[in-house]
C-alpha cells in the first residue's frame, strides 16, 4: 500500500507537470500586472491640478470631451483629488482616455487605448491569449491544480525532526554544495516561504473563474447564504415621460455624493446611455485611491433620481455589508496585495516571481532524477 507521503509526492509531481507551463505564464504576467497602476502613473506626465474649489460636473466634462472628439461617446468619468479627471470615450473601433482639468475642462493629456500593454498582459494572465472560453477554463483549472500542488508541496516539505525543520528554513550552501542541492533548496525553501501567499493568490483568483468555487466560498463565509446573481441596475422605463435628462441625472448623483462624502479621494460616474431607456447612472465613491474593496457603489434611476435597490456583495455601502460580503469585496485587493498597500504589492510580486520559478526548478529536478535512474 502506498504511503501518504509517497502519494503526495506523485500528486505533486504530475499535477505540477500538467499545470507547470500554465502557471509559469500566469505568475509571470502577474509580476507585471501587480504594479500596473504605479508604472502607468510614472509614464504619464504631471497631471496634478490646483484646487480652485469648483469642480465641473460630469455632464459638462462629457460635453467638452465629445466636442473635442466628434463621433465618440463618453462612457464614464473619474475624479481624483488633486489630479486631472479621467474621461473614457469610445467609437471608431477605438478608445481614448482624456485627462482633463476638472476645474477648467482643459485637456492635459490624451491616452490612446488602441493598444494597451497592460490590457495585453491581463488577457494573458486570464486566458493565456487563447480564445476566452478555452483560455479561462485552462487557466482556472490550471490554478486549481497548482493550489493542490502547493498543498502537497507543504506536506513534502514538512521535516521529521526539529533540527531538520530549522535547516529547511534557510540556505546552508558551501563552495562544495552541488548544483542539484542548490536547485532543490531553491525549489523547496523558496516554495515554502511563498506557499501561503501563492495559496491566497490562487484561491482568490479562482473566485472569478470557477462558478462552484465562487458560490461555495461565499456560502461558507456568509453562513450559508446564496451568492446573488449579478445584474445590471435598470431604470424604470415606465417613467420615460419625465423631463429629467441623462445629463441631469448624472449631475444629480455627482452633487449628492460630493456633498455626502467630502473626504473621499475619488469618484467614478458612469453615464446613462441616451439610446437605452433602462440604463442607469453608475456611481462609486473611493475613500482611498489604489484600493477598491471599501468603495461605496450606487446606481441611480435616470428618471426618478432614486437609488436603485440591488443585491450582491459589490453594491451599496461597504460599512453596512456583512463579513462575507466585505471579504468578497476585498477579493481583488487581496489577490494583488493592494489590501496591504505598497508593501502588500511587493509581497505579491515576489510570491508570483517565486511561483513562476517553481515549475522550472521542479521540471529540472524531475529531469535530473530521470537521468540518474536511467529512464531518460
Amino acid at each position: 500500500m502506498i504511503s501518504f507521503k509517497k502519494g503526495a509526492k506523485k500528486i505533486h509531481l504530475w499535477l505540477g507537470i500538467i499545470s507547470g507551463l500554465i502557471m509559469f505564464i500566469v505568475c509571470t504576467t502577474a509580476c507585471v500586472w501587480v504594479f500596473n497602476e504605479e508604472i502607468e502613473s510614472m509614464l504619464l506626465p504631471d497631471l496634478s491640478v490646483q484646487n480652485s474649489g469648483h469642480l465641473l460636473s460630469p455632464s459638462r466634462l462629457k460635453l467638452m470631451a465629445e466636442q473635442n472628439y466628434s463621433g465618440m461617446e463618453a462612457s464614464n468619468v473619474q475624479y481624483r483629488k488633486g489630479e486631472a479627471a479621467r474621461i473614457y470615450l469610445s467609437g471608431d473601433k477605438r478608445g481614448i482616455q482624456l485627462f482633463m482639468n476638472p476645474h477648467t475642462g482643459a485637456v492635459m493629456h490624451v491616452k490612446d487605448d488602441s493598444f494597451d500593454f497592460f490590457r495585453f498582459i491581463l488577457v494573458g494572465h486570464r486566458t493565456l491569449w487563447l480564445p476566452p472560453k478555452v483560455g479561462r477554463i485552462v487557466v482556472n483549472y490550471g490554478t486549481l491544480l497548482f493550489v493542490i500542488t502547493l498543498i502537497t508541496g507543504i506536506v513534502l516539505w514538512y521535516p521529521k525532526t526539529k533540527k531538520a525543520f530549522r535547516n529547511s528554513l534557510s540556505f546552508h550552501w558551501k563552495k562544495t554544495t552541488g548544483g542539484g542541492k542548490r536547485l532543490f533548496d531553491l525549489h523547496n525553501i523558496l516554495g515554502f516561504y511563498a506557499a501561503l501567499f501563492l495559496l491566497t493568490i490562487g484561491m482568490t483568483g479562482m473566485i472569478w473563474g470557477l462558478d462552484w468555487w465562487s458560490k461555495g466560498t461565499y456560502w461558507l463565509t456568509t453562513g450559508g447564504k446564496q451568492l446573488p446573481e449579478w445584474s445590471v441596475a435598470q431604470s424604470d422605463s415606465l417613467q420615460v415621460g419625465t423631463k429629467i435628462t441623462p445629463d441631469q441625472a448624472v449631475d444629480y448623483a455627482f452633487s449628492k455624493l460630493v456633498r455626502e462624502y467630502p473626504k473621499a479621494e475619488g469618484f467614478l460616474f458612469g453615464y446613462a446611455k441616451q439610446d437605452n431607456a433602462t440604463s442607469s447612472v453608475y456611481a462609486a465613491v473611493y475613500p482611498e485611491i489604489g484600493k477598491y474593496y471599501n468603495r461605496d457603489v450606487f446606481s441611480f434611476d435616470r428618471y426618478t433620481l432614486k437609488v436603485i435597490p440591488q443585491k450582491g456583495p459589490y453594491v451599496g455601502k461597504y460599512a453596512e455589508a456583512g463579513f462575507g460580503d466585505k471579504l468578497r469585496r476585498m477579493n481583488y485587493d487581496i489577490h494583488v496585495g493592494a489590501i496591504l498597500g505598497l508593501p502588500g504589492k511587493i509581497l505579491a510580486f515576489f510570491a508570483a516571481f517565486i511561483g513562476a520559478t517553481l515549475p522550472v526548478t521542479g521540471y529540472i529536478l524531475w529531469q535530473r532524477r530521470l537521468r540518474r535512474s536511467g529512464k531518460h
